[in-house]
């Protein structure tokens, strides 16, 4: 499941069974996905007890469980009211003014802790929760309702899904951050949704990992003396397809943070994090702040498409941080703008990820993962994986190649085809022997 719930209980009764019904809402959605909803429950942030914050890759909401349902009426200023019944906003007139406050207390909260910086905060959204389905009949100015969403326990999980700013990208480990430097502890809940599935199926069961071969085990302990080591930063994993390198990684990941340091799995684009089996960020979300103003928040579409250059961000990354970036053979260094004309940083994305994290100039280590016999996406100048990149920047680099595959298909046609093609596909990439043809 990757629904974590964070906080304490509330000291009323109807609040606590809005967060279970709340939560039963929110498993349709991401109980059975590789997605995650972070949601901290009645906790203090900067002074302010708040019933509910809910931490997304893209976004984060400041929420107010209210008793009511019905017509829903009211204005900024004014009182509002639920077919006539007067609807408070704890001690202010309503619950837009309320949660305006809420929404600042966090945003003070994180900025004092130093967390999430280069992201716009600004971006942080506010929703009220309704126990009962409401008729949205509210006199709210258009800038007011970018960012705060009055709902229902019926249509919340709708709601907070359509959430996403590019300014606001948070990491998992990141969101876990937040949780541990507020000091809260995990809730136990239990689910009230019946358990589905085909008669005829077996109930999932957790996968273990396959256990390492030899030859991983070998290249497993050449990487660990890398990670160890001071005088290289950067490495490369070759390998054709189901040589092992995923697993590898997985492995990797494991000691570097037995070791004491972060270890930071990116993925070449969001599709790709997304459906990775690890904790994973797209390079670019990691990168960039997702705007020219830094903390200042672009307030219509208009001002927004003016946005030309997207800025490389601060780096924040714990400066003995060790990257693991998975299907490198599709990362280069050739500029790149989209076809809007939105530029990320310098437009070349390797010598952005260098300058941003530091490396060589820092304790900061990269592991690239890639495939060889993939097409790259650059000049051999530009490849991470043979070195070439690095030793142009005069960085210390290291390789080495799997060799062995690993079938786990039963010898399908597509991996028979993989392993006959290597050859030609080895020729072709060659730079040298491309350049002579």
């Amino acid at each position: 499941m990757t629904i974590l719930v964070y906080g304490e209980k509330a000291s009323r009764t109807h609040e606590n069974q809005m967060l279970h019904v709340f939560l039963d809402r929110l498993e349709e959605r991401w109980a059975n996905s590789t997605d995650w909803i972070i949601a901290v429950a009645n906790a203090m942030w900067n002074g302010a007890e708040i019933d509910l914050v809910c931490i997304l890759p893209s976004a984060i909401i400041v929420a107010d469980f209210k008793s009511y349902g019905g017509k829903l009426t009211g204005t900024e200023n004014g009182p509002w009211q639920a077919d006539s019944v007067i609807v408070k906003g704890g001690r202010k007139a309503n619950p837009y003014q309320q949660l305006r406050d809420n929404k600042f207390s966090v945003l003070d909260w994180l900025q004092s802790k130093t967390l999430l910086s280069g992201r716009n905060l600004g971006h942080i959204s506010a929703g009220v929760v309704f126990s009962d389905r409401i008729e949205d009949h509210l006199e709210l100015p258009s800038k007011v309702r970018s960012w705060f969403y009055p709902t229902d326990l019926n249509s919340c999980a709708a709601m907070l899904d359509g959430l996403a700013s590019p300014e606001l990208r948070i990491g998992k480990d990141e969101a876990l951050e937040i949780v541990r430097r507020l000091g809260v502890q995990p809730i136990e809940w239990v689910s009230s949704r019946p358990q589905v599935r085909d008669i005829h199926s077996q109930p999932d069961l957790p996968q273990a990992r396959t256990p390492l071969t030899g030859h991983q085990r070998e290249a497993l302990q050449t990487l660990c003396n890398f990670i160890a080591a001071d005088d290289f930063a950067s490495f490369s994993v070759l390998g054709m397809t189901s040589t092992g390198k995923s697993r590898l990684l997985a492995e990797v990941a494991d000691e570097v943070k037995k070791a004491g340091k972060q270890a930071i799995v990116l993925e070449p684009n969001r599709r790709l994090a997304d459906g990775s089996e690890m904790e994973s960020n797209s390079i670019y979300a990691h990168l960039y702040t997702g705007s020219v103003n830094g903390d200042d928040e672009l307030d219509n579409v208009e001002e927004q498409k003016k946005v030309k250059v997207i800025p490389l961000r601060a780096c924040d990354d714990a400066t003995d941080s060790v990257y693991l970036l998975d299907d490198s053979h599709l990362l280069g260094n050739s500029r790149f703008s989209t076809p809007d004309g939105k530029q990320y940083g310098s437009g070349q994305l390797l010598s952005d990820f260098f300058d941003f994290a530091e490396i060589g100039n820092t304790k900061r280590k990269v592991v690239f993962f890639g495939d060889p016999y993939q097409i790259q996406r650059g000049s051999s100048e530009e490849s991470v994986l043979s070195g070439d990149f690095q030793k142009a920047r005069g960085l210390k680099h290291q390789s080495l190649e799997l060799t062995q595959i690993i079938d786990t298909t039963g010898g399908s046609a597509k991996l028979a085809n993989a392993v006959r093609l290597v050859p030609p596909a080895w020729f072709c990439c060659d730079p040298a022997r491309t350049s002579r043809l």
